[in-house]
C-alpha cells in the first residue's frame, strides 16, 4: 500500500496561473430577503483550479456554480479525503469590502490539506485565489448590518478509483453565500445538549483539522438535539468523558467566577479564528483569560453556584452565540439572560468586521 504524503505546491505558480472568466462579475446584490438563511443564497460563480501530481494545477476558471463532473469511486466521496474552510467578507462604511482574517484561514487551510495528505495550498496562494473571488462577486453583497459574504473554500481529492490511497488528484473551489445569523435574526440565545453518547474526535485523529468528516460524525447527535427542541450539541473528550470539548462546529467560553475560560487547543480541538479573536480582544479589555481543561463537574457546579455566569459558543458562521440553556441526561440548567461578557465581545468584533471600528490587528483585508 502506498504511504500517504501530502504534495507540495508552489505558491508562485498558483499565481502565474491564468484565471479563465467564464462568467461576468457580479453586477448587482443579490435579493436574498431581510434574513437570509444561512447557506442557501449562494452568488453565481464559483472559481476552480484542479491540480495533478507530476504536473501540478492546471489553469484556473471562474465559472457559473454548479454541479462538478467528479466520478463517483472518487476518493473524496469513498475515503473522505476533503478538506474545508469558512471565513466572511463584509461590507464596509465607504462601499467596500473587507475580508476578516483571511491569513489565519489560509494557514489552517494549509495545515488540514498535510493532516490528510492532500495537495498543501500556500497561504499566498490561498489568499491571492479568495480575494480575487471576492472581487468578482462583490457586487453581490446586500447592505445590511447583520449581512456577510460566506466563504467556502474547499479542496478534495478528485482521482477515481477504489483502493485506500492519497488521491493523485485533486481539486480546489472557492464558492460564497450571502448570510444572515447563523440561528435567524432575533434568536438571543441557543439550548445546548452535552453529548453522553458520541464523541466529536479523539486523540491522534483528525479534531484539529477542518475535515469534512469531522461534521459527518455529529449529525446524528445534533437530529437528536433538534428532536429535543435543541439547537447544538456540546461534546466532552473522548478519553475519560469528562473535559468540555467543542460543539459542533464552534469553541466553547465558560465565564467562571469573572474568568473567561476555553478549552486549551490539542489535536482534538479545532483551533478557531474567532476564538483566537475573542482571546485578543478579552486581554486587551483586561477580563483574565484561561486556556485550561474546562471539566464538566465544574461547570455543572459553577452553574448551581451561581459561579458560572455565562456559557457562550464562538465560530465564523455564528460568530458569537449565547447559550440560555444547557442539558446533560435529565439536568436542566438556564443561565441568566444578561450576558455582559459575551455581549461585550461580540459587539467589539463586529465593530472591526464590519469596518465601524479601528483595526489594530490588522484583520481586515481590503479587496
Amino acid at each position: 500500500m502506498e504511504r500517504p504524503q501530502a504534495a507540495r505546491v508552489s505558491s508562485t505558480a498558483i499565481r502565474d496561473l491564468r484565471i479563465e472568466e467564464r462568467i461576468a462579475p457580479a453586477t448587482e446584490a443579490l435579493d436574498c430577503g431581510p434574513n437570509p438563511t444561512f447557506g442557501r443564497h449562494f452568488t453565481p460563480a464559483m472559481l476552480a483550479l484542479e491540480w495533478r501530481e507530476g504536473e501540478g494545477w492546471a489553469q484556473g476558471r471562474m465559472e457559473k456554480k454548479g454541479p462538478l463532473p467528479i466520478d463517483p469511486s472518487c476518493i473524496a466521496l469513498n475515503y473522505g479525503q476533503s478538506i474545508f474552510e469558512g471565513l466572511k467578507a463584509y461590507r464596509q462604511p465607504d462601499g467596500g469590502v473587507a475580508v476578516f482574517r483571511i491569513r489565519d484561514h489560509a494557514l489552517r487551510f494549509e495545515r488540514s490539506a498535510r493532516r490528510v495528505a492532500l495537495p498543501e495550498f500556500p497561504p499566498d496562494a490561498f489568499v491571492e485565489m479568495v480575494t480575487r473571488f471576492v472581487q468578482h462577486q462583490a457586487r453581490a453583497i446586500p447592505e445590511g448590518p447583520e449581512i456577510a459574504l460566506y466563504l467556502r473554500p474547499l479542496l478534495m481529492g478528485t482521482e477515481p478509483g477504489l483502493g485506500i490511497r492519497a488521491a493523485k488528484e485533486a481539486m480546489f473551489l472557492v464558492m460564497g453565500a450571502i448570510v444572515g445569523p447563523y440561528f435567524g435574526r432575533g434568536k438571543t440565545s441557543v439550548k445546548v445538549r452535552v453529548s453522553e453518547e458520541f464523541v466529536r474526535a479523539a486523540p491522534g485523529g483528525t479534531g484539529s483539522a477542518k475535515v469534512a468528516g469531522n461534521y459527518a460524525s455529529g449529525l446524528l447527535a445534533l437530529r437528536q438535539a433538534w428532536d429535543e427542541g435543541l439547537d447544538q450539541v456540546m461534546y466532552l473528550d473522548a478519553v475519560h468523558r469528562r473535559f468540555v470539548e467543542e460543539m459542533e462546529g464552534m469553541n466553547v467560553f465558560v465565564v467562571h467566577n469573572g474568568t473567561l475560560r476555553t478549552p486549551p487547543l490539542t489535536d482534538t480541538i479545532l483551533p478557531g479564528v474567532t476564538r483566537q479573536s475573542l482571546i485578543a480582544l478579552a486581554k486587551a479589555r483586561e477580563i483574565p483569560v484561561r486556556e485550561e481543561p474546562i471539566a464538566w463537574d465544574e461547570v455543572a457546579a459553577g452553574l448551581r453556584a451561581g459561579q458560572v455566569t455565562e456559557i457562550f459558543a464562538a465560530g465564523t458562521a455564528a460568530v458569537v452565540a449565547p447559550i440560555g440553556e444547557i442539558r446533560r441526561g435529565n439536568d436542566v440548567w438556564v443561565l441568566p439572560d444578561k450576558r455582559p461578557v459575551a455581549e461585550l465581545l461580540r459587539r467589539e468584533l463586529r465593530a472591526i468586521q464590519s469596518g465601524g471600528a479601528p483595526d489594530p490587528h490588522g484583520w481586515r483585508t481590503v479587496v
